[in-house]
């Protein structure tokens, strides 16, 4: 009885043992996925509102959340990397929220073509994580008085003007001493918008007559003879458009007068 009862506490003694030992090695376990969730990248998403913008009018929203959640207020930052540069640059950091998301925004000042990432640091949550990286098409209005001109006679630059009884900027007229007269631009395909007010100046005798006629690739787009006291704002899509023509003539039977493109612009890349 004493020789069982011995065996017996040895296997018991053996039993707690292995059972003691196997309660280690899971607590050990569990200790090592903690850890290794712990040390997981952040999952950080990100969605942009645009992908087309206009420089200094298109607000853009770039929202998303990171998981798994921060503490709230923890921090996560806005970069842009711009064509042909390599390097990132960090333009604005907030606190996430309560849920995890966060919420940026940006205005374009260029026409540079850019890409948008957010970043959330590593802290005792997880690791550092990277959302992957939007990119977005930006373009910006330009004064057609600012492009070199390809070609040209008898047009003038008056930088005021008054047409239809507005006083404009950035005009593009027709010598008043000439019957006609043209300019031509060379846009290489990179812009998608003229726009301009045409019709005549206010300077014109009464009874005064001139037409203007826009020209893309050799295709007229417009066409329309003006008396005074008319015009109209005007936005001609010059996508793929190589070069464009303006065309200013004069009705010759009636008083001089200045047929005129005001506030004349593209938007391009």
């Amino acid at each position: 009885m004493k020789k069982l009862s011995s065996i017996s506490l040895a296997g018991a003694l053996a039993t707690g043992l292995v059972i003691a030992g196997s309660a280690g090695l899971t607590t050990a376990a569990n200790a090592g996925t903690a850890d290794a969730a712990a040390k997981a990248p952040y999952r950080v998403t990100l969605k942009v509102s645009e992908s087309a913008a206009i420089a200094g009018e298109t607000k853009l929203a770039l929202t998303g959340k990171v998981r798994p959640k921060p503490e709230k207020g923890s921090p996560v930052s806005l970069q842009i990397q711009y064509e042909g540069k390599d390097r990132w640059k960090t333009v604005r950091t907030v606190g996430v929220k309560k849920d995890g998301s966060f919420a940026f925004s940006d205005k374009p000042g260029t026409s540079q073509e850019r890409s948008y990432r957010v970043v959330k640091g590593k802290d005792a949550g997880g690791a550092k994580g990277i959302s992957r990286e939007r990119a977005v098409e930006v373009q910006a209005w330009k004064w057609l008085d600012s492009f070199t001109t390809s070609a040209g006679a008898d047009v003038l630059d008056i930088y005021e003007i008054p047409v239809n009884g507005e006083t404009y900027r950035r005009n593009l007229v027709l010598d008043r001493t000439k019957d006609s007269g043209f300019e031509e631009w060379t846009f290489g395909r990179k812009c998608t918008v003229f726009e301009s007010t045409l019709g005549l100046s206010d300077r014109t005798e009464t009874g005064g007559q001139g037409g203007i006629v826009v020209t893309s690739d050799g295709v007229v787009k417009y066409a329309r003879t003006f008396n005074l006291g008319e015009s109209e704002l005007r936005t001609i899509d010059v996508t793929d458009v190589y070069r464009m023509r303006l065309d200013f003539g004069q009705v010759t039977t009636t008083p001089d007068t200045e047929p005129t493109a005001a506030a004349a612009r593209v938007l391009c890349d």
